[in-house]
């Protein structure tokens, strides 16, 4: 075979297969404490390819979607509701092109809770809630299916929260499941509040 064209068609299979995520339909379901938390979930897929620039460094090219999700709430006690969370048909974001290298995609999860009742306080931000919970990017890969099973068995069936833990001027504020604090060092899962000493609790979210 010609060597000329033995590169090329390597060249072509290379630059011209696609790379995809996908979110197939799922459900999931938490208790929160009763009009104490907003719920903050947003899922988006991203794919991304590698742009032709001269010289060492790598420069990509992103195109992203958001997954549109479904939250229902239903009262289980007078403290407690039960939240449902669904994506009710299937996801693909694909990323064809010949002329496009180095294809590959993922899912940003940010999934969160927002406080109803309390403000994070320091330099008079009592407007801003009190924001935790999961935070993750995907590994790339070309070809990417949504973690479900993942997601469910973190929190399927499990009562999600806050718990406060007051110290000098400040409380101390972490992500829980099932009442137990996540112990991760992410940023993401812990804060910290100006303190109410009336109350020992963060300031009341104006």
């Amino acid at each position: 075979m010609n060597f000329k064209y033995l590169l090329f068609s390597l060249l072509f299979v290379n630059l011209s297969y696609g790379a995809s995520i996908t979110v197939e339909p799922f459900q999931v379901e938490f208790e929160l404490e009763k009009d104490a938390y907003e719920v903050d979930f947003k899922l988006t897929m991203a794919c991304r390819y590698e742009k032709f620039v001269i010289g060492d460094s790598s420069e990509y090219e992103y195109i992203y979607e958001e997954v549109p999700l479904k939250i229902k709430t239903k009262t289980l006690t007078d403290n407690t509701e039960l939240v449902t969370l669904s994506n009710e048909s299937n996801r693909v974001l694909k990323l064809d092109g010949w002329f496009k290298s180095g294809k590959e995609c993922q899912t940003l999860q940010n999934f969160f809770l927002k406080s109803k009742l309390y403000s994070i306080g320091w330099a008079n931000q009592f407007n801003r809630p009190i924001r935790l919970g999961l935070f993750e990017h995907s590994r790339l890969e070309e070809f990417k299916v949504y973690d479900v099973p993942g997601l469910k068995d973190l929190i399927n069936n499990k009562s999600l929260g806050f718990t406060y833990k007051p110290s000098y001027n400040q409380v101390n504020i972490r992500f829980t499941i099932d009442g137990i604090p996540l112990l991760d060092m992410s940023t993401y899962l812990r804060t910290s509040a100006y303190m109410n000493p009336g109350t020992q609790m963060p300031w009341p979210l104006r």
